[in-house]
This record gives structure tokens, C-alpha cells and sequence, in this order.
């Protein structure tokens, strides 16, 4: 059951980089029409900040599918290939659930540290526009539902 092509686990990464390079060209974009229309924005501050929002949403999906992958990797390792009853397996899965949600937590925690970290350094330093670093991050979603329906698409085409 384990995954045995290493880079599937990444495709979705890749994908959400695309996706989060596309957000911040239409940020940017926006920023170059409200420049033009007369708003006081600082073009490369919002380049910075939607490249800093972008980075972190890639990186926090990164830590996600790797951690969690390796959780459930290792949780079915221990498992093995033993055939067992409700009870065994019931009683495998109180003992062993908790490392995975444990590991879980530590993957949930470290990302909120940095998105959190991406938005004070935005907000404090002054060097990126805060509205062009939260956009990326609020993207998140959307993207990946996008990258869903493409691929739900694309493969309804060819009959998979």
C-alpha cells in the first residue's frame, strides 16, 4: 500500500507552485492597475509580498503531504502484512492512531508558525504589502480546487 513512486507524493506541490505563481501575476497585475489609477502603492513591495505569501502556502503544503505521508507510511509499515480481526485491528489502531495524529499536530503547528511569521514580517518590516503577502495565502484553497477540477476534467477526457 505504500507509495512507490516518490515523486506522486510532490505533483500536487508542483501543481499549487503553479497555481501560487499564477495568483501572484494576477496580484501583481492588480497593483500595476491600482498604480495606474492613482492609488500610492510601491509595485515591488507587492511583488515581494505576493512572492513571500506564495513561498510560505508551497512550503506549508510541502510540510503537510510529507509529514503526513510519512505518518501514515510508517503506521502501515508497523502494520504489516498480518491479517487481523475487528478487535486486533481496532485495538492497532488506539495504540498506534495517536502517533499520527501527533504527527499531524507538529505538521499543523509549524505551518501556522509560519504563516503567522510570513505576516508579521510582512506587516513589521515594511518591505512587503501585507494585502499582496495574504492574498497567496488565502488562495490556497481555491487553487487546489482548481487543480481538482482540471484534473477531474482531463481525466473524464481520456477515460480514466
Amino acid at each position: 500500500m505504500e507509495n512507490k513512486n516518490g515523486l506522486s507524493a510532490y505533483i500536487d506541490t508542483v501543481w499549487l507552485a503553479l497555481g501560487e505563481v499564477i495568483v501572484g501575476v494576477l496580484v501583481t497585475v492588480g497593483f500595476i492597475i491600482a498604480k495606474a489609477l492613482g492609488a500610492e502603492v510601491a509595485i515591488y513591495k507587492a511583488i515581494l509580498g505576493a512572492l513571500v505569501g506564495g513561498a510560505v502556502t508551497v512550503v506549508n503544503f510541502l510540510i503537510l503531504s510529507v509529514g503526513v505521508n510519512r505518518a501514515v507510511n510508517r503506521y502501515i509499515e508497523e502494520r504489516g502484512d498480518k491479517e487481523m480481526d475487528e478487535e486486533e485491528a481496532e485495538k492497532y489502531a488506539k495504540e498506534h492512531g495517536m502517533a499520527v495524529q501527533n504527527a499531524m499536530m507538529k505538521s499543523y503547528m509549524l505551518r501556522m508558525f509560519l504563516m503567522i511569521g510570513a505576516l508579521v514580517l510582512a506587516g513589521i518590516s515594511g518591505w512587503f504589502n501585507v494585502i499582496a503577502t495574504v492574498i497567496p495565502l488565502l488562495a490556497y484553497r481555491p487553487v487546489l480546487y482548481a487543480v481538482e477540477f482540471i484534473k477531474t476534467k482531463v481525466n473524464a477526457k481520456r477515460g480514466d
